[in-house]
């Protein structure tokens, strides 16, 4: 059976049928098996086996997969940490996709539940199932001692296997303090102190520094985790810690000590031991001693020393195992794993700094060497991968358990570490912000895996490519390719070749666009001797090759850029968007330490870095790896043995074919290696130096016991080492305290006292250890060793006393003496910065710096405060430095230019080949000597000088230098890019070079730019030689950065694979970095604009088109920039320059005038894609082709628009005005228009506007209407000269009004609507006028607006006809005003040829203007000026009031519409409409009376048919629309009406019929009658043109054909019926008259009213009263479709009474005739008689009913309409005629009735005395009657009386109509209705009381739509108080009720005479 469903109630969306429950499904599944392993838990040991698959099982359930169930541990490993909020803000977006997808909704509740059980127990059942198995495996020695069978690393691995499930459970609930206790217990038998006291530490509660009064007391487990807490602090020595935790409130002591036993929650693990002096943990657990592993993730040098320092720093901190006797080995991982190609392969370029000497956070370092920093820093570097164990299955051989334990050993002891680093509180494991700074600088560390184990595997944790970590990708070619493989390779290659003429297709836009822009930019330059931008082609070429010798130095540059691009990461991110230098670490404001800073960065930045040739990626390492590990080495003698390593030379090679180096000596460190050196030298120095020290001592001691008998002692290979390795490390702390002692170190004076006394010990060990070898070579020359300690020494006096500046000076003479007796050896140490160089030209150059110390002192300490001072100083050695490297920049463009063989004669521009006197410099020795040192200094410090220079200019506010000044660094920057300083370094160090070279080119280009455009004589400083300089410098450095353009071209079509995208702050850098590089490139080609139209205007003879090469450049860059979106960049400024630059030069040459005359579009084009990417709007037709670019639209402000006036307006103009209103452009100008606005009012315009005003007010005055013509009516006006008129002036308010009423005439509305567009364009075209009166066309617009305006108020009903005529003759009025002016200013300007072929249109719209207003529904009521009377002075009569002047007459605006017309067709003789409308008025001044036409001249009919039939003959032919058929018909009306007044005859006017074409197949012949049969036959074929009804006057026409040859003749009457219904009036008379498409608006309506006058009188003349009472009721309803309704409603109501009267036989005035005499009870008493007898069944078919009934619904339709007293005549005539008729018969019968019944009453009255009760109801004797009612006047019948009577009357007949099937009618009957009696009444024999009538409110329910309720029925209580006097039970109580009835009635009449009488009176008194 099916279930119940209620049917009320709907269904909720998520019914169960669709509700996903599976994962309900899969936890009640996971419930089921963990309830399984629980019972086999709590079972006892015996079932553990059943347990552990049972949980096995339990967690391979679907639930442990769901996103919710990772914890929050591995989505911070998986998806990123955010530390602070701002990253946490930036990698919202990013983290949001990345995260899984959690609904919390749709989770079920007992998922984290299950989760949390899950994890707790089956890591208890660990630890149960390992105490089962160590109470097995306990036993007794024979010594007596308890001994252990279990592995011990068994038990480690069940420990931390338990830990890892606990540690889960942790992360779903933190609240379970058991748990929290368990994990510390297991913490602490692991070895980590710290991490068991964080976890006791968490259990307990603490106040969180609120002290409360009454603290709660500790639960139990609470005060347990206190006890254990507490006795963990005691083992640690923590006493304060102790005492803290013992004074906790609410503790309970005495209970703890009763439950200590219960204290440790693991008492069968063994407990650690409290201090060092007693059993280690591996005694405990009998586990010998042995080697401790160090992990190294890559085989590198460098990534050996990092785990070295990584264990350091363990070991320091206490969390790994280190202990007394402990050895350490090195765990490299397997030789084919992929690695880099060396430890100290070039990583990145960069100094020292990193190392200790340039931030804080190195310094740091240096001053706590056990710094929490340091530690997390290489902690979180490890930490980097991490071990992923494979779970043995449960078959696995039972041999390889031991290897998988002994494997799972280390991967739980690295767990563990990783664990504290993540358990660890967020304040000790967070990096600082310094540190961050630093990690942001450092290169990624790559990713590696350690050795793998049989079932170990180190993966990464994240996803990384190869390329992405750093790793080569290896090509397997020792194996060759299967068949299968080769024949797959060979038919993808045609596939290959396809993809890849794909992508060149969908790069060949760009690269068309770039080359033509390459070859724009190039032209120009190349005239000017600059040809540093090169081609297109090339630059694509260079980047393709490899090799750099093949191509140019520049594309080397773009090279090193693509490389960048294509390995992108949040490292050069970081680089690239940090704050710019450029000299700028020099402008602080401590004088000398700028000039310390200065000094440093000029002698680092001078070095050269040589590409040395990187050794194998092995290099030894594995040899040292096995020596290691065959020693029994210590922390400490590990890291000297690396150290060794690292600093020794390998002096195992043959010294006559290799010298011996050191890595430190050959290969170029990356800045990590560095960072490791440097720490571990720092943190193990006293260890180091010791044993370096005891070494050398006892070299000392050989050296001392060899006797002067013996052979000198000779170095052998461990002296010579011993002996280098001293003075390297010597040199490393030398570069140490260099860069801790630098002006940008924030290192504190201890550690600098710290480093300087380590720096002085390792200076003596040195100088011993030097002065203990030979130094002289086989040439008695020094070797290279020496020379490196002399130098070194030098520079520690240096660094060490600053005040021995002149004998270090002369030290570094006598070195450069040395040197130069050595040969000029060149010595490269180049990871060292503060001697980077050994070599005579370094010593020279320490030399000059210490020489030029004061001068350039001064420059460093002096501030802005004095410019003059610094500019005077710096300028001329300057300008003197750059002198000589323009001379050779001028002869190259000389010879370039010279050997250019273009066929061409071409002058060389001013100034090349010939130096400036100025620049022939020939300064002061003391100058010279600072330009040679500044030649050979730093670019830094040539930088900051320029830079300095500039801001003294800008001190003293001269931009044109500081411009200049920008260029000259600009200039710097690039050239050293291209020269071989940067080129010979290796890649990574160009790079890194590069990205900061490129961040301090865009601070210099945005403030360059910024001050070329802002500034008006920017330029002024500026040179031909530096401006070609400078042009180089910019096209060089284009050049370089379209190398991006070219990469981001080839990703968007996917030519070039991009890897994943960063998230998180990464993607916001890297964001941020594209950005910026589209803006340099963006800005680069702006600033070469800038440059090289300056250069145009200095040579403007040299460039034969200046201004259209400028337009036809920014238009090319403009259509590069905006393929790629790039036009929106820098705020649009381009775009703000190009859209300046166009209207410049439009407004300067003419160019766009000249364009849009001649015909072509380019400029057009451009200026439009510019506005469309400014501001969105289109400004040119939509035929135009506009690109998207990207742009977002700005505002459109009036400035902005003002500028576009001139080009939109001449767009619109030529555009169809009808077209524009439906075009995109029409967009524009409404913005446009909202930027501008309407100008606020003004004294000139509101004088203008008010006579503009007051002359559309005025009465229509003839004379000035025959004025216009001549051109002599004005008004008076002011000149507008402002900028209001201006924008008048280029016709932008008339277009705007224009284009409003265009808009408006263009909708196809059906139905009424807003006049919104109409009055904005009254607005517009007033506004117009009001800033110049003379424009004839915005007058004829206005017109034509008040015209569409009284259209739109005519078209839709008569409404306004009817009710607004006032309104209506105003708007006509203002209309032929407009045009009369229109005329008069058209005729009195020279009008163009566009003015005069718009004439026509003027003259025919005035003419129907003035037409329509003479005709009907209007009559001439326009031209009226009764309303206009004024005051006029007469000497005679002296002041009166009269008509100024007489108003147009109807026979003169026809004529006056004749001339117009006449003027229309003259010029335009085509129009159709013109002679139509011609035709019209001929013919209405043709047919008027004499009266009307006066003294006007008369008309002949000729001239009448010659205009309609030009009318004829022009009219077109429309085929796809419906044919124009009024001047057809009009043409066939008026032969009629001629021919019918016998004015012409009938085979005449057939002749004029025949021009139209529904006359040809027509035949006629001249007989009596034929005339007529033509006209119907051709009537006939015009109506069968007009398919859709239309035309109505040809159905008019023909009914009156029909009717008007008999007029009094019933069937014409018919026959014209017959023809109005077939098309004007339906059968149910509806009324389907609509405007033809040309028929005046409102015509229609007077034909209509016409057409129904016409059509009563036919039916009146029919007697149709069916039909006209349908009419009247359709009439009634529409009062909107007729002219004159009221009237027409009174007209059809009276011609239907008359009809009703005759059809009734019903005589006027019956009512006064009949009823005048009557008493108002007797007439009571018979009508109530009259009633009952309408209630009888064949009465209601009487006509008499119907005809008071029909009357009656006449009165209700009326609504008061009109006045309703001829209705209520006719009711009260008929209802009278009903009374006359039926009463006699009525009271006969009722007569003998009522005997009956009184001989009744007196048989009951004489039967006994019961009957006497009755007699108490008897009515008193008329002699009873008292005296005051006999004294009553007695009442007559009034008409309301009547009226209710009658509605009575229907009411009753009508319910007796519903009851009563209808009967044969007998004979005597139907003779009784013809003379409106009802048929004999049947004798009652029923009771009294039925046949009593009731009263009319009896059937209340029934009540008829006759009449209203209230207009014919009494009040509710006056006919209920009826209701119960009629219904009495004998004749007292009928004659009661009368009486009762009469008395009311008669008191109402007493009221109404009163009322009379009151009135009476108060007439007489007035």
């Amino acid at each position: 059976m099916s279930a119940f469903v209620c049917l009320n109630i709907e269904p909720e969306e998520g019914s169960d049928d669709d509700v996903d429950d599976s994962k309900e499904i899969q936890i009640e599944e996971a419930l089921r098996h963990y309830q399984i392993a629980l019972k086999f838990h709590s079972q006892g040991p015996d079932f553990y086996e059943d347990a552990a698959a049972a949980y096995k099982t339990l967690f391979k359930s679907e639930i442990f997969s769901y996103p919710e169930s990772i914890s929050s541990f591995q989505q911070n490993e998986d998806y990123g940490d955010f530390d602070d909020e701002d990253d946490f803000l930036d990698g919202a977006d990013q983290t949001n996709d990345a995260l899984p997808e959690t609904n919390t909704n749709e989770t079920p509740s007992s998922l984290p539940q299950i989760l949390y059980l899950a994890y707790k127990n089956h890591g208890q059942f660990l630890l149960d199932q390992l105490k089962s198995k160590i109470n097995r495996a306990r036993s007794v020695s024979p010594n007596g001692n308890i001994i252990f069978s279990l592995d011990p690393l068994e038990v480690r691995s069940t420990v931390m296997n338990s830990l890892r499930l606990l540690v889960e459970a942790t992360d779903r609930d933190d609240t379970d303090l058991q748990l929290w206790r368990l994990i510390s217990r297991l913490c602490d038998f692991l070895g980590s102190k710290r991490l068991a006291r964080y976890c006791l530490e968490a259990a307990i509660e603490t106040d969180d520094g609120n002290y409360d009064l009454w603290p709660e007391p500790q639960g139990l487990d609470e005060s347990l985790a206190t006890e254990q807490l507490q006795l963990l602090l005691r083992t640690l020595n923590d006493e304060v810690a102790e005492s803290e935790i013992s004074t906790l409130p609410g503790r309970k002591t005495g209970l703890i000590h009763s439950l200590k036993k219960f204290v440790d929650p693991c008492p069968y693990l063994p407990t650690p031991p409290e201090s060092p002096d007693k059993l280690s943990l591996a005694a405990l657990l009998e586990v010998p001693a042995e080697k401790q592993d160090i992990p190294v993730p890559m085989r590198t040098w460098e990534s050996v020393g990092k785990s070295i320092l990584l264990q350091i720093s363990k070991v320091a901190q206490g969390l790994g195992r280190h202990h007394f006797g402990i050895a350490y080995r090195i765990v490299l991982p397997s030789s084919l794993d992929p690695c880099p190609k060396s430890a100290c392969s070039l990583k990145g370029g960069g100094s020292v700094a990193s190392l200790v000497g340039v931030t804080s956070t190195e310094d740091s370092l240096i001053a706590t060497p056990h710094s929490k920093e340091l530690q997390v820093d290489l902690v979180e570097a490890f930490q980097k991968t991490h071990a992923v164990r494979e779970i043995l299955p449960a078959a696995e051989h039972e041999q390889n358990n031991h290897a998988v334990i002994g494997s799972r050993a280390d991967h739980d002891e690295n767990d563990l570490e990783r664990m504290e680093a993540g358990i660890a509180s967020p304040a000790e494991h967070r990096p600082s912000e310094q540190q961050t700074d630093l990690a942001g600088t450092k290169h990624t560390t790559e990713q590696s895996r350690i050795p793998e184990s049989p079932r170990t595997m180190w993966l990464p944790t994240r996803k990384r490519s190869s390329e992405a970590a750093g790793l080569p990708e290896f090509n397997d070619t020792g194996r060759s390719k299967s068949k299968r493989i080769k024949a797959r390779v060979s038919t993808t290659d045609g596939v290959s070749e396809d993809i890849a003429n794909q992508y060149e297709q969908q790069l060949q836009e760009f690269v068309m666009a770039d080359s033509s822009l390459f070859e724009s930019a190039g032209a120009p330059l190349s005239k000017l001797g600059v040809n540093r931008l090169g081609t297109l082609d090339t630059l694509r070429i260079s980047i393709a090759h490899i090799d750099h010798s093949l191509v140019d130095p520049t594309d080397v540059v773009a090279q090193d850029l693509r490389s960048l691009l294509t390995s992108w990461n949040l490292e050069k991110s970081n680089i690239f968007l940090r704050k710019s230098k450029g000299g700028d670490e020099f402008g602080g404001v401590n004088g000398s330490r700028n000039f310390t800073a200065f000094l440093e960065n000029s002698k680092h930045g001078s070095q050269k870095l040589a590409n040395v040739t990187v050794p194998s990626r092995d290099d030894g390492l594995s040899d040292f790896a096995e020596s290691i590990n065959q020693d029994w080495l210590s922390l400490d003698q590990l890291a000297l043995a690396w150290i060794e390593k690292i600093l020794c030379p390998d002096l195992q090679v043959d010294r006559m074919h290799a010298v011996p180096t050191s890595m430190y000596e050959a290969e170029r460190w990356p800045e990590s290696l560095k960072q490791i050196v440097v720490q571990i030298l720092v943190q193990r120095d006293e260890h180091i130096y010791a044993t370096l020290r005891d070494r050398l001592d006892a070299l000392e001691s050989r050296i001392l016991t060899s006797t002067p008998e013996q052979a000198p002692y000779e170095f052998d290979i461990t002296g010579v080492g011993l002996v280098t390795q001293l003075q390297h490390i010597f040199e490393i702390h030398l570069d140490i305290y260099d860069r801790i002692t630098n002006p940008s170190s924030e290192v504190d004076q201890q550690t600098r006292t710290v480093q300087l006394d380590r720096l002085g010990r390792w200076n003596s060990l040195a100088t011993s250890a030097m002065c203990k070898r030979p130094s002289i070579g086989a040439n008695d020359q020094l070797d290279n060793l020496s020379i490196r300690f002399i130098w070194a020494s030098v520079l520690y006096i240096k660094l060490t006393d600053p005040s021995a500046r002149d004998h270090v000076v002369l030290c570094f003479k006598d070195l450069k003496r040395t040197l130069h007796d050595a040969g000029y050896p060149v010595i490269k140490l180049q990871n060292n910065a503060a001697m980077p160089e050994v070599s005579a030209e370094a010593a020279e150059r320490e030399i000059s710096s210490l020489t030029t110390m004061d001068f350039f002192l001064s420059i460093f300490v002096s501030d802005n405060s004095e410019p003059l001072a610094i500019i005077e100083s710096l300028e001329p050695m300057l300008e003197a430095l750059v002198s000589d490297t323009e001379l050779r920049v001028e002869g190259d463009q000389v010879a370039t230019m010279i050997n250019k063989d273009d066929g061409t004669d071409s002058e060389l521009p001013s100034g090349i080949g010939s130096v400036p006197a100025e620049n022939q410099h020939k300064g002061a020795p003391k100058i010279d000597s600072m330009v040679q040192y500044l030649r050979k200094a730093s670019l830094p410090l040539r930088l900051y000088l320029w830079q300095k220079l500039g801001s003294a200019y800008e001190a003293i506010q001269y931009p044109p230098r500081v411009l200049s000044c920008n260029f000259r660094r600009m200039e710097l920057i690039v050239d050293y890019l291209q020269s071989q300083d940067h080129l010979t370094t290796t890649r990574e160090t160009r790079h890194l070079d590069l990205l900061g070279w490129l961040r301090d080119l865009d601070t210099l280009v945005t403030s360059t730019l910024s001050s070329a455009m802002s500034e008006p004589n920017a330029f002024e400083f500026t040179d031909n030689i530096q401006l070609r300089s400078s042009m180089a410098a910019t096209s060089a450095l284009q050049r370089i950065l379209h190398v991006y353009v070219l990469w981001k071209d080839s990703v968007r079509v996917g030519q070039t694979p991009v890897s994943q995208l960063p998230r998180g702050s990464a993607l916001n850098s890297h964001t941020a970095s594209m950005t910026k590089l589209d803006n340099l490139q963006f800005k680069t080609w702006m600033l070469q604009y800038m440059l090289v139209k300056e250069a145009i205007q200095q040579e403007p003879n040299f460039f034969e088109f200046p201004s259209q090469y400028l337009l036809e450049h920014l238009n090319l860059l403009h259509h590069s920039l905006g393929l790629r979106d790039l036009c929106g960049l820098q705020g649009k400024r381009f775009l703000k320059l190009i859209k300046s630059e166009m209207l410049n030069h439009k407004a300067s040459s003419g160019l766009y005038t000249a364009i849009l005359k001649d015909g072509t579009s380019n400029w057009d084009r451009d200026f439009a894609q510019i506005i469309f990417d400014l501001h969105g709007i289109k400004v040119l037709p939509s035929w135009w082709g506009l690109r998207y670019h990207g742009c977002t639209p700005d505002i459109l402000d009036r400035e902005a628009a003002m500028e576009l006036l001139d080009f939109v307006v001449v767009h619109a103009n030529r555009m169809n005005i009808k077209d524009l209103a439906k075009n995109e452009l029409k967009v524009a100008l409404d913005k446009i228009q909202a930027a501008i606005k309407l100008p606020t009012a003004m004294t000139d315009t509101t004088f203008n506007k008010r006579s503009i005003i007051s002359f559309l007010k005025t009465a229509i005055n003839p004379l000035d209407m025959y004025r216009s013509f001549r051109g002599l009516v004005d008004l008076p006006s002011i000149q507008i000269n402002n900028e209001s008129a201006a924008i008048a002036a280029k016709g932008w308010y008339y277009l705007i009004g224009h284009l409003s009423l265009a808009k408006f005439r263009a909708q196809n509305r059906t139905i009424p609507g807003p006049l919104d567009d109409l009055d904005n364009a009254t607005i517009y075209f007033r506004q117009d006028l009001e800033l110049g009166i003379q424009k004839w066309e915005t007058w004829y617009r206005l017109a034509q607006v008040y015209d569409v305006k009284i259209e739109e108020y005519t078209k839709w009903n008569a409404n306004k006809l009817n009710t607004a005529m006032e309104e209506l003759k105003a708007l006509q009025r203002n209309a032929i005003h407009c045009y009369t002016m229109a005329v008069a200013t058209a005729s009195s300007a020279d009008a163009s040829l566009e003015d005069v072929g718009k004439m026509p249109e003027l003259y025919y719209d005035f003419a129907m203007r003035v037409y329509a207003s003479s005709r009907e529904p209007y009559s001439m009521k326009a031209f009226g000026t009764e309303d206009f009377e004024r005051h006029f002075n007469n000497a005679q009569t002296g002041m009166y009031k009269g008509r100024p002047f007489r108003g147009m007459q109807l026979y003169a605006a026809w004529n006056f519409s004749k001339v117009l017309l006449e003027r229309a067709v003259a010029r335009r003789p085509q129009a159709w409409a013109s002679w139509y409308l011609l035709g019209k008025c001929l013919w209405k001044m043709y047919d008027c009376d004499d009266w009307v036409r006066g003294n006007g001249k008369a008309i002949g009919h000729k001239e009448v048919l010659n205009a309609f039939k030009h009318a004829v003959e022009t009219a077109p032919e429309r085929r796809d629309k419906e044919p124009i058929l009024e001047p057809h018909y009009k043409l066939l009306s008026i032969l009629n009406k001629l021919v019918q007044r016998n004015r012409l005859e009938p085979s005449v006017a057939f002749e004029h019929l025949t021009v139209t074409s529904y006359a040809r197949k027509v035949s006629f012949r001249d007989e009596p009658g034929k005339w007529l049969q033509c006209v119907k036959e051709v009537l006939k074929a015009l109506r069968s043109a007009d398919k859709q009804n239309w035309h109505h006057r040809m159905a008019a026409r023909a009914a009156h054909i029909a009717y008007d040859h008999s007029p009094d003749n019933v069937e014409s009457a018919k026959a014209a019926k017959e023809e109005l219904t077939q098309q004007i009036f339906t059968k149910t008379m509806n009324i389907q008259v609509w405007r033809p498409e040309h028929e005046r608006a409102g015509r229609h309506f007077v034909y209509t009213t016409r057409y129904v006058n016409f059509f009563v009188q036919l039916l009146i003349q029919i007697g149709d009263t069916t039909s006209l009472e349908s009419l009247a009721k359709k009439i009634r309803k529409k009062a909107g479709d007729f002219i004159g309704h009221a009237d027409l409603w009174d007209s059809i109501c009276g011609q239907y009474m008359k009809l009703l009267r005759s059809k009734g036989d019903i005589p006027p005035g019956n009512f006064d005739r009949l009823f005048k005499a009557v008493p108002l009870e007797v007439f009571m008493l018979n009508a109530d008689r009259l009633d009952t007898w309408a209630h009888q069944p064949t009465f209601f078919d009487s006509p008499l009913i119907d005809l008071i009934r029909e009357t009656m619904e006449l009165r209700k339709l009326n609504s008061n309409l009109m006045k309703a007293t001829g209705i209520d005549d006719l009711v009260g005539d008929a209802y009278a005629c009903v009374y006359e008729k039926a009463m006699p018969e009525i009271i006969a019968r009722s007569n003998d009735e009522e005997n009956r019944v009184r001989m009744r009453v007196d048989t009951l009255l004489t039967g006994g005395p019961e009957q006497q009760p009755f007699a108490a109801n008897t009515p008193p004797p008329p002699g009873d009657v008292p005296a005051a009612a006999a004294k009553t006047r007695a009442k007559g019948v009034t008409r309301r009386e009547v009226q209710k009577r009658a509605e009575a009357l229907v009411l009753a007949a009508s319910k007796a109509a519903k009851t009563v099937e209808p009967e044969p009618v007998p004979e005597a009957e139907a003779e009784a209705e013809v003379v409106g009696l009802s048929p004999p009444m049947p004798v009652m024999e029923k009771e009294v009381s039925s046949s009593v009538p009731g009263s009319v409110h009896d059937s209340a329910d029934d009540e008829s739509e006759l009449t209203e309720v209230e207009e014919f029925v009494d009040a509710p209580e006056e006919a209920e108080g009826l209701d119960l006097d009629l219904k009495g039970g004998g004749e007292g109580e009928g004659e009661g009720a009368e009486q009762g009835f009469d008395e009311e009635v008669e008191g109402e009449g007493e009221e109404l005479e009163d009322m009379e009488e009151e009135m009476q009176t108060v007439e007489g008194e007035l």
